[in-house]
């Protein structure tokens, strides 16, 4: 029997959409109309579920028909795949293709005109209709639906099982590639850490090798030995330690520049900044919060540039081959005053800018005046006379510095405040080496009373201060190189 063009309807404008690989698989949409959009989004006729299908965009793609021809374009930043084939923009949608969204074996769906399944379906039932009269002729066209679907089922299928493998073997050597990255990584990192605690290490030893040749030298010119060529070794050893303080900067990279500042300091006063103990930075970081509370740091930095005060200081601490930022013991002892009277004590009256008790003053030919025992400035004790004083004062640190604390800037400290004897008792345990007698030790192994804690961090923090005063919110210059400048200047009109 010849069939009529109305017994197959018109496939313009109609569309039918088979679900894969997501939460609606093997559902199928038959749609009509010349355009559907396909997401997640409430407004798509083509929607997949936002939860369960998560590579899936609001709006994904729009599928639409143009000149009797389906298109597809694409509406987000998202993938797509038309038959194994990633597509962007806007691209035409061959009959029966299969679309995935997101990822290439994940969520999808299979585009079809509805005229190939669809109607041939809608033909079966109007047959069977007739199936009285033409018996035959369903039979061939029901055998013909059912070969058209398993052709296309196992179309649908191969494609699949392809897009699976080529996923698979993508993914592997991903994984492959991955892992063996990741060990690479691992073992750079690993001997890029053992090489920088290696050279740490070395570092350390450079370290207290110059500590050590720093007190030999201190010892033979009090005997008036000449050490020029100890000088130059310890010259070449500083050098060398530079270097390696350069190679092992990662181990620094973290630190601020409040941080920075308090290491190089403590490298200034004769310790190692790559064995600081855990803690001191921010009780540092304490101390220096306590001199911004006041006005205290600033008018006493004032009063001994004004007075003239700070160049002399550092060139007596220079020529004794100390620290300049010894500077700050002033400070700590009595504000830079000339005229300031300790409290009394069993073993005296202190007096003078650097606080010396009798025994002391008279030990490092400083002449005490009738009023010692007086509560009171003394015109004839010289403990008053700046000039003087501040000679015996660098002499006292030289000797502490050389032979008490094994040339431990921050032990010199706390020596000048403790008592000499009084630090022999506790240093007395350790060995007469800087690695011993260093004050990192003395803090982690010894309860030195607060009031020695106190005069240490205070002296400490006001040098890192001074580093740069602006930074902190002071407003005065850096007392220690604004004196060095002086001095060269000074150096350079006499040789002139």
């Amino acid at each position: 029997m010849k069939q009529s063009p109305a017994d197959f309807p018109e496939s313009i404008g109609k569309l039918s959409v088979e679900f894969l690989l997501c939460s609606r698989q093997d559902e199928v949409l038959h749609l009509q109309g010349n355009s559907f959009k396909a997401g997640t989004g409430p407004k798509c006729e083509i929607r997949f579920d936002a939860e369960k299908d998560d590579s899936v965009s609001p709006h994904h793609c729009t599928i639409f028909l143009e000149k009797g021809r389906w298109y597809l374009e694409k509406t987000s930043d998202s993938p797509i795949w038309i038959n194994e084939k990633e597509v962007s923009g806007r691209v035409r949608l061959p009959n029966n293709c299969m679309v995935f969204l997101g990822k290439i074996m994940g969520p999808g769906m299979r585009v079809f005109g509805q005229a190939e399944q669809a109607v041939s379906r809608q033909t079966v039932a109007q047959l069977l209709q007739r199936a009285g009269k033409e018996g035959r002729m369903v039979s061939a066209a029901s055998e013909k639906v059912a070969d058209e679907l398993a052709r296309e089922r196992e179309t649908v299928k191969k494609a699949l099982f392809r897009l699976e493998a080529r996923a698979k073997k993508r993914f592997y050597w991903l994984l492959a590639t991955a892992v063996t990255f990741t060990l690479i990584a691992i073992f750079l990192v690993s001997y890029q850490t053992q090489q920088l605690r290696e050279m740490k290490k070395v570092a350390e030893d450079i370290f207290y090798a110059m500590k050590e040749l720093e007190v030999q030298i201190a010892q033979l010119e009090e005997l008036g030995i000449d050490a020029g060529d100890r000088r130059e070794r310890l010259g070449e050893l500083r050098a060398s330690y530079t270097r390696y303080l350069g190679e092992l900067q990662p181990l620094q990279t973290s630190f601020s520049y409040e941080d920075q500042l308090i290491l190089r300091m403590a490298r200034t006063f004769g310790e190692c900044e790559l064995n600081i103990p855990p803690g001191f930075n921010e009780m540092v970081k304490q101390y220096i919060r306590k001199w911004q509370s006041s006005s205290r740091l600033e008018t006493s930095i004032q009063r001994s540039v004004k007075a003239g005060y700070a160049p002399y200081i550092v060139k007596e601490m220079l020529d004794d081959n100390l620290p300049p930022q010894f500077y700050y013991v002033a400070l700590q002892e009595s504000d830079f005053d000339t005229l300031r009277v300790g409290p009394r004590t069993r073993f005296g009256i202190a007096k003078g800018m650097w606080q010396f008790m009798p025994e002391t003053a008279l030990q490092y030919g400083l002449r005490i005046g009738p009023l010692a025992q007086v509560r009171k400035p003394d015109p004839r004790d010289e403990r008053h006379n700046f000039t003087k004083s501040t000679r015996a004062a660098a002499d006292y640190l030289h000797y502490i510095y050389s032979n008490i604390a094994q040339a431990s800037g921050l032990l010199v400290l706390a020596s000048y405040n403790y008592g000499d004897t009084r630090v022999r008792q506790i240093l007395a345990g350790l060995d007469e080496n800087p690695r011993q007698r260093n004050f990192w030790n003395v803090m982690s192994n010894y309860n030195l009373p607060e009031q020695t804690k106190d005069y240490v961090f205070y002296i400490f923090s006001a040098a890192v201060i001074g580093e740069d005063p602006l930074y902190f919110g002071f407003d005065f210059e850096n007392p220690i190189a604004a004196s060095i400048k002086a001095i060269e200047e000074q150096v350079e009109e006499t040789a002139g």
